[in-house]
């Protein structure tokens, strides 16, 4: 069994139409509407269909609204659309063909086409979905769709998500879910005009941010250790030049190690959270890693001096390659 989610807002004419065709389609399924409290005669319409459930509040946007009749299923397999027509509902019956945790209909592989768009709205919706695509782990093609399938038991959500891209907030909080996208033809309304307004833009870069944000959170998390690593770095060299009367070399190498285990330790418990043992096994390979970033952060900035390079900017090549090298290095062996 299968719960179709329609979120509304101002659909008196095209909601009717689009709940019969769901019945025609799939006519055991079980119906929601979720309204955002329409100023037209939306939930009247959808009332004079039988076994509808119907919720109407003030949601702030098109995926709390979404996520709203997703809590309120009755089946795990739930089913998100648009109720304007340009989701036509054959496509529901691919949907139930697939097994995955999370199922998109796709406008953009092969197969998959948009109807009367103009130049305009096309290119600002391959640029929103390029940004989109590069701020997911997943391989997907489209995940600006509102046109999808989940299986509420193996998906993760956020019920206080925002705005209108519900399916990208999804795909970034389940890196590891299985994803799968089928073609469909995306349709001009139906009647109506488009939801497409500022708001909308302002609301997709918050999720875009936060889209990116998950993603590399681990990377973030990282360099935040790095910079707490600096002060600890300078502030034990400091401290045992001026007052300790160590040699400043000797200094700078006691430094260098004590700020490397002060990483260690954070990124450890904190970064990879890892739950592993062999503490100091690890540390090991840390410190490794380590000293090998740091090497090469001083043959670049050596190499590039001696370029031409002005000695800072060779050094900060040094840096993010030293840091890159670092990261993945640590991701990949130290904390995999």
């Amino acid at each position: 069994m299968y719960s179709i989610i329609i979120p509304t807002f101002n659909e008196e004419k095209t909601i009717f139409q689009t709940i019969q065709n769901v019945k025609k389609t799939l006519p055991h399924s079980e119906i929601i509407i979720v309204d955002e409290q329409s100023k037209d005669n939306t939930v009247k319409e959808a009332q004079r269909h039988e076994k509808v459930r119907i919720y109407s509040k003030p949601f702030a946007g098109l995926a709390p609204a979404a996520l709203y009749g997703i809590t309120q299923a009755s089946n795990d397999e739930c089913i998100v659309m648009d109720a304007d027509g340009q989701h036509p509902t054959i496509t529901l019956k691919d949907f139930t063909k697939q097994k995955e945790d999370i199922v998109i209909a796709s406008r953009y592989i092969s197969k998959g086409k948009i109807n009367k768009w103009s130049h305009k709205r096309k290119f600002l919706s391959k640029l929103g979905t390029l940004l989109a695509k590069k701020s997911i782990p997943q391989k997907v093609q489209d995940p600006l769709s509102g046109f999808f399938k989940i299986n509420k038991k193996t998906v993760q959500y956020d019920i206080s998500s925002e705005g209108y891209k519900v399916l990208l907030s999804i795909l970034a909080a389940n890196p590891k879910a299985k994803v799968k996208e089928i073609p469909f033809t995306f349709n001009d309304r139906r009647a109506g005009q488009s939801k497409v307004r500022p708001k909308v833009a302002i609301d997709f870069l918050k999720t875009l941010t936060k889209a990116y944000t998950t993603k590399y959170d681990t990377f973030l998390k990282f360099c935040a250790v790095g910079l707490t690593g600096v002060l600890v770095n300078t502030g034990i060299l400091y401290f045992l030049t001026e007052f300790a009367h160590v040699f400043y070399l000797l200094s700078a190498v006691i430094a260098i190690q004590v700020s490397i285990f002060s990483n260690y330790t954070l990124n450890r418990y904190w970064t990879w959270k890892t739950k592993k043992k062999h503490f100091f096994k690890q540390y090991i390979q840390f410190n490794s890693i380590s000293l090998l970033a740091l090497l090469v952060n001083i043959t670049i900035l050596y190499l590039g001096t001696e370029s031409g390079l002005h000695y800072l900017f060779a050094n900060l090549i040094g840096i993010a390659t030293g840091t890159l090298i670092n990261f993945y290095g640590n991701h990949k062996w130290t904390f995999k």
